[in-house]
């Protein structure tokens, strides 16, 4: 009888030092950059910014060679002609600012105990449109990218350590063609297979809106890979220092997101986030209820098998 409790307990230790803590304990791993791959590392989620660009790579540490790619192509100069604060096909762009072109951009980086900060600065090619439009001009802009070593709220974000980016777009000096015109931000979204690209391919996505936190999110997965990412956008932009609203976000289906901002003198500064969603932690919540309902069974028979040993030695004492 003592043989088979040992064997059931050691069963338990077993299920409850293997499964268990995979879904209630969380760990941490400090971020890392690691200069010569241009690449931020945590014990989660792999971003590679391969041509020192705001492009990322965006990985599981489990599958680095595939996932995700994030590139913020353009910023548009445009007049909003309907009134619908969306740069439509019928509408001019009257000059275009090249975030991801031919030159690469500067990295800084800064660490402490509580976050990694990767820091892309560019002054940028901005080409004017139409008549007139003479020689490229120039605008500033950094992008921080910042992951925290632990949960933090922040701006009215829930930032989720290691598996989240924060990321601070801030533009300076845009050139502006007229006193009315809008700047739309253009982000496409892809799929990376080695150094291999795929835009324009479908991704299930999901738009949801958070109102008591003024935050939009679109959920996106490729139908090849095991998780997804979260885009989440801040409505509340900062504008030549004042707090100000974006003016609107579209969703376009070829995996293309719009971002119109108002018009401004000095600085504009936005905020959104990427998170990775690994769809495996749905398994290992699933593990620890098996592992659960497997510990209740195992108590429940050391428990009859107690009763019928307490039961023997009662006999045995009246017997005797």
């Amino acid at each position: 009888m003592k043989g088979i409790k040992v064997v059931a307990l050691g069963i338990i230790a077993i299920i409850s030092l293997s499964l268990i803590p995979r879904a209630i304990i969380n760990t941490y791993a400090q971020p890392n950059w690691i200069g010569d791959k241009r690449e931020i590392r945590t014990g989660k989620v792999v971003i590679r910014l391969p041509r020192s660009q705001p492009e990322y790579f965006i990985s599981s540490t489990s599958k680095e060679n595939i996932g995700y790619s994030v590139k913020f192509l353009q910023l548009i100069e445009f007049i909003d002609t309907n009134g619908n604060n969306l740069l439509d096909k019928d509408e001019v762009a009257l000059s275009r600012g090249i975030l991801c072109g031919q030159v690469s951009w500067d990295i800084d980086v800064e660490q402490n105990e509580t976050a990694l900060e990767v820091k892309l600065s560019s002054h940028i090619r901005v080409i004017y449109h139409g008549p007139m439009m003479g020689p490229p001009k120039t605008a500033y802009v950094e992008i921080r990218n910042t992951i925290f070593t632990h949960e933090t709220s922040i701006n009215g974000y829930d930032i989720m350590s290691e598996q989240e980016v924060k990321i601070d777009i801030i533009v300076m000096n845009w050139p502006w063609r007229a006193q009315n015109s809008l700047l739309s931000l253009r982000v496409i979204f892809g799929t990376y297979h080695g150094e291999e690209i795929t835009y324009g391919r479908k991704m299930a996505n999901e738009h949801r809106k958070d109102p008591r936190h003024n935050v939009d999110s679109i959920m996106m997965r490729d139908p090849g890979l095991d998780y997804g990412i979260l885009f989440r956008v801040r409505e509340s932009i900062k504008v030549d220092g004042l707090n100000k609203t974006m003016q609107a976000m579209n969703w376009r289906d070829n995996n293309t997101l719009e971002i119109t901002y108002p018009h401004f003198d000095d600085v504009l500064i936005h905020d959104p986030s990427i998170r990775i969603i690994e769809l495996v932690a749905e398994k290992i919540g699933f593990m620890g209820w098996f592992a659960g309902a497997i510990m209740v069974i195992i108590s429940a028979l050391i428990s009859y098998l107690s009763i019928i040993s307490l039961r023997k030695k009662i006999k045995r004492a009246l017997a005797s």
